[in-house]
C-alpha cells in the first residue's frame, strides 16, 4: 500500500513538473500570454452565460455574472503566476 501511494506521489509529481514548465513558458512568452489572454476573455464570456442563464438573465443583461466570473478568472491567473514563478514544492503524506 505504502508503495502504490509513494508510486502515485511520483506520478503526479512528473505531471506537475511538466505542467509548471508549459506553464513558465506561456507565461513567460509574450505571443503565448497574449494567446492565453484571448482564450481566457473567451472562457470569461462562455462561463459568464450560464449562471446568467440561472438567474433568468439574457446574455449581458446583469454585471454580476460577468463580473464573478472576472473574479475567478483573475484569481485562476494569479495562482497561475504565483505558482510558476515560486520555487516548486512536492506535498509529502
Amino acid at each position: 500500500m505504502a508503495q502504490e501511494a509513494t508510486a502515485a506521489r511520483a506520478d503526479r509529481s512528473g505531471h506537475t513538473g511538466r505542467a509548471l514548465r508549459v506553464v513558465r513558458l506561456i507565461l513567460r512568452t509574450p505571443a503565448l500570454r497574449a494567446r492565453f489572454l484571448e482564450h481566457q476573455a473567451r472562457w470569461r464570456d462562455d462561463t459568464a452565460a450560464e449562471p446568467a442563464r440561472r438567474a433568468g438573465h439574457g446574455p449581458g443583461g446583469e454585471l454580476y455574472p460577468e463580473t464573478a466570473t472576472g473574479m475567478a478568472l483573475t484569481a485562476f491567473d494569479t495562482c497561475c503566476g504565483g505558482g510558476a514563478t515560486a520555487p516548486p514544492t512536492i506535498p509529502r503524506g
